[in-house]
């Protein structure tokens, strides 16, 4: 195939929306231009156009695999490449530490090296640090060290911003997610629900900061606004699956705590076969408890003065043709419904003592 060919095949696969048909035809148009005799400059940009694509197009692991090879490249000779490229690899260097936490498999460590290292690249480039004291924050929140997390969050909030930090929607969604893992739930409210007022243009927005937000309209009694919050960002995770597979858990908890379990079966069968091919190990794991949630209607975390504790409530939904499948894969015991039950009708209840007000039982069924 002719060079102007791996340059059109290029083209047209950057006009796709992002997922299998961009992806495979960057990696045809790659291995064309390999072939057939291309420059190192358009192999480098081919690849980095390919870590893009494997990002939103829900393949981490991929795009490290690239984004380590361009890596390479640059730091064996950066003039031949320019300052363009290497901006464009320190923004890239975000969205690969920010998927580590995916991959139990990858040694902490590691982890803690990568941001030393993305941490020095950004000082040299004269970039701000707050993209590094966010990422940190992150690692730190997944680890469970509390004290750090915090720590780096204040960091984070504090450090000026600059061409290197990411859009005006992503910067509170994701500061909005540590608040609302702190209990901080009417802050992540406040940080984050203006933002939704103005102009949004990021591939990741506006379904990002209204998933975020979903648990703190819950927590604080905000209940129309984490129904429209779920309703919006679920049509979105839905046509993306691979891509939002982690997402689920988030609307599975909605349904769980308000009532609407035989909805959270429901969407949990239609999502389970991705969990065949996962991303990443953790998406299954961490979705791993949530079935539960829909067969009982009762998260077990948390303890009823816990600002992430929920009653449990006294009906279940019948089980359907494929709740001993969800059962088998998901290593969880199907909740047996009451003779006669059709549906969960109790509304969730309100445990003595608990921080927490759950609404009342709601259908959202024909919303989605």
């Amino acid at each position: 195939m002719t060079e102007l060919n791996w340059r059109t095949l290029t083209q047209q696969s950057l006009a796709l929306p992002y997922g299998r048909a961009r992806t495979t035809g960057l990696e045809k148009a790659l291995d064309l231009a390999i072939r057939g005799g291309a420059t190192e400059e358009d192999v480098f940009h081919l690849r980095m156009s390919l870590t893009e694509a494997y990002k939103y197009g829900g393949e981490p692991a991929r795009a490290m695999t690239t984004f380590t090879r361009c890596l390479t490249a640059f730091d064996a000779d950066p003039a031949r490449y320019g300052p363009e490229a290497h901006h464009r690899l320190l923004w890239q260097f975000k969205w690969i530490i920010a998927a580590l936490t995916d991959f139990p498999e990858i040694p902490l460590d590691r982890t803690y090296a990568l941001l030393d290292d993305m941490e020095r690249r950004y000082r040299e480039s004269g970039y701000s640090l707050h993209p590094v004291h966010g990422l940190r924050c992150q690692v730190a929140r997944h680890i469970g060290d509390v004290a750090t997390a915090d720590a780096e969050f204040e960091r984070w909030r504090t450090a000026p911003q600059d061409e290197s930090s990411d859009c005006a929607g992503c910067v509170p969604t994701a500061m909005a997610f540590h608040l609302a893992w702190r209990g901080a739930h009417a802050e992540a409210i406040a940080i984050a629900e203006p933002v939704l007022s103005g102009e949004l243009t990021c591939v990741e927005q506006p379904q990002g900061i209204l998933s975020a937000l979903i648990e703190p309209y819950l927590r604080t009694g905000r209940y129309e606004a984490a129904v429209d919050a779920h309703r919006r960002t679920y049509r979105v995770h839905r046509r993306y699956e691979t891509r939002y597979l982690f997402s689920l858990g988030t609307h599975l908890f909605f349904c769980a705590v308000t009532g609407n379990h035989a909805r959270g079966l429901e969407l949990l069968e239609r999502h389970l076969g991705a969990l065949d091919a996962p991303p990443a190990r953790w998406t299954p794991w961490s979705s791993r408890p949530l079935p539960r949630y829909c067969w009982t209607g009762s998260p077990h975390a948390g303890t009823a003065t816990s600002p992430c504790a929920v009653p449990r409530t006294r009906t279940a939904p019948p089980r359907s043709s494929a709740s001993p499948n969800c059962a088998t894969r998901c290593g969880t015991t199907p909740w047996r419904s009451p003779p006669g039950s059709t549906r969960a009708t109790a509304p969730p209840r309100r445990a003595r003592g608990s921080a927490t007000a759950l609404p009342p039982n709601r259908s959202w069924r024909n919303s989605h």
